[in-house]
């Protein structure tokens, strides 16, 4: 496969090295597995797809949003299952995001590490943003693409979704739930899969993709978080950040179609630092 055919740059150096428009593959590195219990041919999808399989051996490799799209498109066509993204989204790892998430676990409460995931992943994924406000009771860990068009991005919400329950569970426990589950699309013909999934039936047509849960659970500790892991890691993510700035076609696309993402602005600050 020649590099304009290949639909995935290859194995990066370091973690954080991603390029505009894509995103590292280890929250899915386990599609061959899903398409496969959902009774369909990973090869034949992955060939179909232009993909090699050999690309999700490795979490440091990338996949660009457009060839991502193209590969889950492909896959309910032949799982025949319409909420793919979602499964796929919900068998991901305890901790999908590296060393991203490794330093989420060493964070001193939940609040701060929902700072550092906002803060920082540009260094996992460059084709979107995380958003996180406080709204009086109610705080919210939302996504929101950069280019959204059409069925390929509802799918990518729904796992997207999935992966954030599921990292709000490693932080806050396996038995968290959330108050509400926002997804920008319609509601579909089976949604049962959601509630099992999420726990909760979500609002569906909404404004954007979130989670939304008691303010109280920013202030929740982490079991097992260390002191000194949480400063060496964190370290190394300030040096990850100075050397992979963040991309900036985000705002411009907000601007031409006349959107306003919801976050909150003091998320630019460092975290806390631990006592």
């Amino acid at each position: 496969m020649s590099g304009e055919d290949s639909a995935h740059f290859p194995a990066v150096s370091n973690f954080g090295n991603i390029h505009d428009g894509c995103v590292r593959v280890q929250p899915i590195m386990h599609i061959a597995r899903t398409i496969s219990e959902l009774g369909a041919d990973p090869g034949q999808v992955f060939a179909d797809t232009g993909i090699l399989a050999e690309l999700f051996d490795s979490p440091e490799n990338t996949i660009s949003f457009q060839a991502l799209g193209t590969l889950i498109e492909n896959c309910v066509a032949a799982t025949g299952c319409p909420h793919f993204g979602l499964l796929l989204g919900a068998g991901a790892a305890g901790n999908p995001l590296g060393m991203l998430g490794e330093v989420m676990q060493e964070c001193a409460d939940v609040g701060t590490a929902i700072a550092y995931a906002q803060q920082n992943l540009h260094l996992h994924d460059r084709g979107a943003m995380a958003t996180r406000f406080v709204d009086g009771k109610v705080a919210s860990l939302g996504y929101i693409l950069f280019d959204a068009q059409g069925t390929t991005a509802d799918q990518i919400y729904d796992g997207a979704m999935a992966i954030a329950m599921g990292l709000m569970r490693t932080l806050c426990g396996p038995k968290w739930k959330p108050a509400a589950v926002l997804l920008p699309h319609r509601r579909p013909h089976d949604a049962a899969p959601f509630r099992k999934v999420f726990g909760c039936m979500p609002h569906f047509n909404a404004e954007q993709a979130a989670l939304l849960f008691p303010v109280e659970d920013l202030e929740r500790p982490i079991a097992g978080a260390d002191p000194g892991k949480y400063a060496a890691r964190s370290k190394f993510f300030r040096t990850g950040a100075a050397r992979c700035p963040r991309a900036g076609g985000g705002a411009k696309m907000f601007a031409r179609r006349g959107c306003r993402p919801v976050f909150d602005e003091s998320a630019a600050h460092e975290p806390d630092a631990r006592t």
